[in-house]
């Protein structure tokens, strides 16, 4: 068929800091269809209704701006004191085409023009767009665009998000930065890998781990297989429990009983032998 695409999501959040604040959204898109796909954007729309109140009618405190420079949005509430002092919003890990603010009551609800294809259209192709929304007491939202992309048959490509906020302004711009060095140091190895899902994978995260580790494995038809992890002298420490159906797996290792120091896990799958380093650190 013409037009199929497939997207694969995958999320990366982490437990502590300076990591601990954002959320990692990353979505792979495959071209499944018998021509090419040209001239398509894609967008992460977010509609955070943080504070309102109804006194005859909702009165919002919800503001934001889109920063073209640093390719993120934020919202807060302007209520004072605020019901919730934070800043909330959306960051691009990878290049943007734009970003826009949104009028919910001129462009998403019925009243308005409806959030209908044509006007989300719009806003991801430039047509509209609004830098601040800085109006007291309107409902506001956002939208961060990629694009536009051209795949041909098979063809693939990625577009990353972060959602994130801070306690202040300068707080959830130091999150996003973080956002952007967690994509490049620890993500972009394991997706990578992900680009070509006709070859086995494994990979490891997080590493170095104190605690437990995520053992990811994906493999392209059902085949015997064995996970083991090994110590630095080459001796079998433990056998991991595996699933042999075709597509992506993972399996989470605690080696309580285990001392601190390196250690291998090794994949055999269809004869081939993959392996990953991994620093255990109590």
């Amino acid at each position: 068929p013409d037009n199929q695409m497939e997207v694969y999501l995958h999320t990366y959040a982490w437990a502590s800091a300076p990591n601990n604040d954002f959320v990692i959204m990353l979505f792979r898109l495959k071209n499944c269809s018998r021509s090419t796909i040209s001239n398509f954007y894609t967008a992460y729309y977010a509609d955070w209704d943080i504070h309102y109140e109804y006194s005859g009618g909702p009165v919002w405190y919800d503001k934001g701006r889109y920063d073209p420079t640093n390719e993120w949005a934020y919202m807060y509430d302007s209520d004072s004191p605020p019901d919730m002092p934070a800043y909330v919003g959306l960051a691009g890990l990878t290049p943007l085409a734009r970003g826009s603010m949104v009028d919910n009551e001129e462009h998403v609800y019925p009243t308005g023009m409806g959030w209908v294809d044509t006007v989300k259209y719009n806003f991801m192709s430039g047509a509209f767009n609004i830098t601040d929304a800085e109006s007291d007491g309107k409902d506001w939202s956002m939208m961060l665009v990629s694009g536009p992309f051209t795949l041909a048959p098979d063809g693939e490509t990625r577009v990353v998000y972060a959602i994130l906020a801070g306690d202040n302004l300068t707080d959830f711009e130091n999150n996003a930065e973080a956002a952007r060095d967690a994509y490049t140091t620890y993500v972009l190895d394991v997706e990578e890998e992900n680009l070509t899902p006709e070859k086995p994978a494994l990979s490891v995260y997080p590493n170095p781990f104190n605690a437990t580790v995520r053992i990811s494995y994906r493999i392209n038809r059902e085949t015997p297989l064995e996970l083991a992890i090994y110590n630095i002298l080459g001796a079998k420490v433990k056998t991991l429990p595996v699933e042999n159906s075709i597509g992506e797996h993972s399996v989470i290792w605690q080696p309580q009983d285990a001392t601190s120091g390196i250690y291998f896990v090794r994949l055999r799958v269809d004869g081939n032998v993959l392996t990953k380093k991994m620093v255990y650190l109590k």
